[in-house]
């Protein structure tokens, strides 16, 4: 209304950023192609770096078409000069949430480093909850669920009176680390509510899955990534994430912590090597002697090929190696080891005891309802499931998702030990 060059740039910036917050991905980019554009024609190069950042940040974190370009362009700003210190924290911390998606866990850390050596003043609340955050996704994919507890338990904490801070929080909490925090659902109903921030209206659809079919499309191509592959098998979900290279969501989305494992899917081996991940595809020719087989393998599992060992009655993964074969159902195989099934005979003989009560009560069951009355992962549910079956104990019924569980008539209690 003024009619001031820098109040325009000022107002198309912060409008950019609120469209983008509230789901208006394209749109908000717009204007902050705009508001960049009026910062170099007045001169303010320093405040069009900045929107750069901005723009870029955006693209990669909502995945607007292909993120390359915008990857790269963030790494150069990152390392400028000319560009402010909180512009460059900002884009190393979002190189370090990309790099650990991507199965880039070294580079992640590096760029978490970055962030750290430039100076975060006491006032700076929003810088520090950020970094907690991007520790938050970096341990959570390396280390497992429980490390990163309180890096999230601070960023809350700087959080709780910045609303757009709170929903990045939030979104973390519930879409990746999906945790069961008893008021997240009604703090993200509040929050959505109060502010129309997008993303704590897709973290509160992962809260209550029922929700999700009611959600319109969203620009915002992560959030909906996520939101999808709840409703994938196992198959869907490691093609999806390989063919969008997010390699390093592929164990979590599994539902599996971090490890050393070997993943078999329809179109490529994939290695995982506690948060670095790696694909690779298939030989495309085949030798009929075994040591050229293995040879081409090792060559196809580079630079994990010390995985495959040489005994004395040939070969096999190092003992610390998974191997999942990826399916309708994921199928885990790990290497026999004398010491490690003693220790873990008892619980494991509890658990199919528990699953034994649980489908006796419901008669027939899902894996994954079983995992839930468990407590337990889908895939360690299915290991106990297969041991079940394999022992005649239980009957298995169906393909995919419509895989059921049920007794046989000799599994059942006998008739003086029924409650």
């Amino acid at each position: 209304e003024a009619g001031l060059p820098y109040g325009r740039l000022l107002a198309l910036d912060l409008r950019g950023h609120a469209l983008i917050q509230t789901g208006q991905v394209s749109s908000g980019l717009r204007l902050l192609e705009q508001a960049e554009h009026l910062a170099l024609d007045l001169g303010f190069v320093a405040n069009a770096k900045t929107i750069e950042v901005a723009e870029h940040t955006y693209r990669v974190r909502c995945r607007v078409q292909d993120t390359g370009d915008s990857l790269s362009r963030l790494r150069e700003l990152a390392h400028s000069p000319i560009v402010s210190f909180f512009a460059r924290r900002n884009a190393f911390l979002e190189l370090a949430w990309q790099q650990a998606f991507q199965g880039q866990i070294q580079a992640a850390e590096d760029s978490l480093n970055e962030a750290a050596r430039i100076a975060l003043p006491d006032s700076d609340r929003r810088g520090r909850a950020r970094v907690c955050l991007a520790r938050t996704i970096v341990l959570l994919l390396s280390q497992g669920r429980i490390a990163p507890t309180p890096y999230l338990e601070e960023a809350r904490r700087l959080a709780e009176l910045d609303a757009s801070l709170r929903a990045e929080v939030l979104f973390v909490e519930a879409a990746i680390l999906r945790t069961t925090r008893a008021t997240l659902a009604a703090e993200l109903d509040e929050l959505a509510s109060a502010t129309g921030i997008e993303r704590a209206t897709i973290a509160r659809s992962l809260v209550e899955p029922t929700l999700v079919s009611s959600r319109l499309p969203s620009e915002d191509r992560l959030g909906e990534l996520l939101c999808n592959l709840r409703s994938m098998a196992p198959r869907a979900r490691a093609t999806h994430l390989v063919n969008e290279q997010l390699l390093g969501l592929v164990p979590w989305s599994l539902g599996l912590d971090p490890g050393r494992r070997v993943y078999l899917t329809e179109q490529a081996v994939l290695t995982e090597d506690h948060g670095t991940v790696s694909v690779h595809r298939y030989p495309s020719r085949h030798d009929p002697t075994l040591h050229t087989a293995v040879a081409r393998l090792r060559a196809a599992l580079a630079p994990r090929a010390e995985w495959v060992v040489t005994t004395q009655h040939g070969y096999q993964l190092a003992p610390d190696v998974e191997l999942v074969v990826v399916g309708d159902e994921l199928e885990i195989h790990t290497p026999d080891r004398i010491e490690a099934a003693a220790v873990g005979m008892t619980a494991v003989s509890n658990r199919e005891s528990h699953i034994l009560e649980i489908i006796g009560r419901r008669h027939v069951a899902s894996s994954a309802e079983l995992a839930q009355d468990l407590r337990v992962s889908d895939a360690t549910a299915l290991r106990s499931l297969r041991v079940l079956v394999g022992d005649g104990k239980i009957h298995r019924t169906g393909r995919g998702k419509s895989t059921r569980y049920s007794l046989f008539p000799e599994a059942l209690p006998a008739e003086g030990e029924r409650s």
